[in-house]
């Protein structure tokens, strides 16, 4: 995880690798650290596919840590940008 932390802390602009970090994060159980990732990973430029797995995950976070409302806002705006997912 530190390789993935110092990737995605080096270069700010990188949203894979702060989407990889996020992941991480999100895997080992630390949620609310992952979430300020995941955003972070959302204001850079993401491939399609790539956009739509970190808002899926960050929703999944915040519904992990009793967000349930912004976890729905979240999956919802999901849901009607991709329609067929």
């Amino acid at each position: 995880m530190e390789e993935l932390a110092r990737r995605a802390t080096t270069s700010p602009d990188d949203g894979p690798a702060a989407f990889e970090y996020a992941s991480a994060l999100d895997n080992a159980g630390r949620e609310a650290e992952a979430v300020a990732v995941y955003r972070r990973a959302l204001a850079c430029q993401l491939p399609e596919e790539m956009g739509y797995r970190v808002r899926v995950q960050l929703g999944s976070s915040l519904r992990a840590l009793g967000k349930i409302e912004e976890s729905a806002a979240v999956h919802l705006e999901t849901s009607e940008r991709w329609p067929d997912r």
